[in-house]
């Protein structure tokens, strides 16, 4: 049992470890705060994909997803793109370069309203999933 939770977490940390290497902003980012909140969103966002999928954290995953979902629906934006962007120097419209976005250029999808929904739909559904698997978990 113990192997497989290191699997998990060996798992989870080179997820996110690839994300931060291959990310180019984090490499013209000058500011250290700026590298540190770009970090920062590479680990939140396999958090939101893995937190309850993988150690079964649920509830804190549903937690994040709706602040995910406050932040877009408040502000248009990530609030922490938006940090990163200002630290760096970085232009508005600089997109954050992680699995969601590569996955939207994979597949094409350029109308961004569309995007943006697919992503809200996607964010609601985790939710749902996380919802479910919690009860199944408490029961």
């Amino acid at each position: 049992m113990k192997l497989i939770y290191s699997l998990k977490i060996l798992f989870f940390i080179s997820f996110v470890l690839y994300f931060i290497l291959k990310d180019k902003y984090f490499w013209l980012c000058e500011s250290n705060y700026g590298k540190l909140l770009i970090a920062l969103h590479h680990v939140i966002v396999p958090c939101i994909l893995f937190l309850g999928l993988l150690f079964g954290l649920h509830y804190l995953n549903i937690i994040i997803i709706i602040g995910s979902l406050l932040s877009w629906i408040i502000l248009n934006r990530c609030i922490i793109s938006i940090m990163h962007d200002n630290a760096c120097n970085f232009d508005k419209k600089t997109e954050f370069q992680n699995i969601v976005t590569k996955t939207k250029k994979y597949i094409g999808k350029k109308n961004k309203n569309k995007n943006k929904r697919w992503s809200f739909k996607i964010r609601i559904y985790w939710i749902d999933y996380n919802f479910i698997l919690q009860y199944i978990y408490d029961f």
